[in-house]
């Protein structure tokens, strides 16, 4: 058992209750920290630590961040970071950062993580500014649209099997040994299509709307203005 748990416990009646509080968040993160350091992989005298890997991880696309617990994958991540640690040693070791070139190389890499790192600070802190309006349309778009069969939306039989029909034929022209499925089997999937299309032509016939032509035709918006002119500090 850790000794500054050890210890805690065995003076846990002399404290009060905000010290003992303050006690246990400060030793919760002094174990943090400690597990943070874990060592995980060692290639020549240099640790890998748990950190290391919890930064490969951070950087994975949302999908595969899920897969990383798996023992498979973190065998898969650390010999990554195994092999990354060894290149950089042999790079130290032949004196590669040293050259003009390289470091040359190096600065302009720099650079654009740096630049990255800073349009995707910039878009975060829109998507945090935006959150409220972004949810609302999220969930709009799903009750309307998403969570609606239509039923209520008229649609003729003849317009149905006529889209069916020009997508058979469509299908059949880019590649004819291609399976159509029968009209039955996709007959619900084009009426709630063109019920939807037809709910949607409708909202927007009833709506006033207008849009600044002249806006379309501008080159670039301010904030993407802003991104092409982010510095390096």
């Amino acid at each position: 058992m850790n000794l500054r748990l050890i210890w805690f416990l065995k003076n846990l009646r002399s404290f009060d209750v905000k010290k003992v509080i303050v006690l246990f968040v400060v030793l919760f993160l002094f174990a943090a920290c400690e597990k943070s350091g874990e060592e995980i992989a060692n290639v020549n005298g240099k640790k890998i630590t748990k950190a290391d890997f919890e930064n490969d991880v951070a950087n994975l696309p949302p999908q595969y961040k899920a897969m990383a617990s798996s023992p498979d994958v973190k065998k898969a991540i650390i010999e990554n970071l195994v092999m990354t640690e060894l290149l950089l040693q042999e790079a130290e070791k032949q004196g590669l950062f040293k050259d003009p070139d390289v470091k040359k190389s190096l600065e302009m890499q720099k650079n654009e993580i740096i630049l990255n790192a800073e349009a995707e600070i910039q878009m975060l802190k829109n998507q945090k500014k935006n959150a409220e309006k972004t949810a609302k349309k999220e969930v709009a778009i799903r009750e309307l649209i998403e969570g609606r069969d239509f039923l209520d939306v008229a649609t003729k039989e003849e317009d149905l099997r006529g889209q069916y029909d020009s997508y058979a034929e469509s299908s059949k022209a880019r590649n004819p040994g291609a399976e159509i499925p029968e009209y039955s089997d996709v007959r619900e999937d084009i009426r709630l299509a063109t019920a939807r299309q037809k709910w949607l032509e409708e909202l927007r016939e009833k709506a006033e709307i207008t849009v600044n032509e002249s806006f379309i035709s501008e080159e670039g918006s301010d904030f993407e203005k802003q991104l092409q002119g982010i510095q390096i500090q």
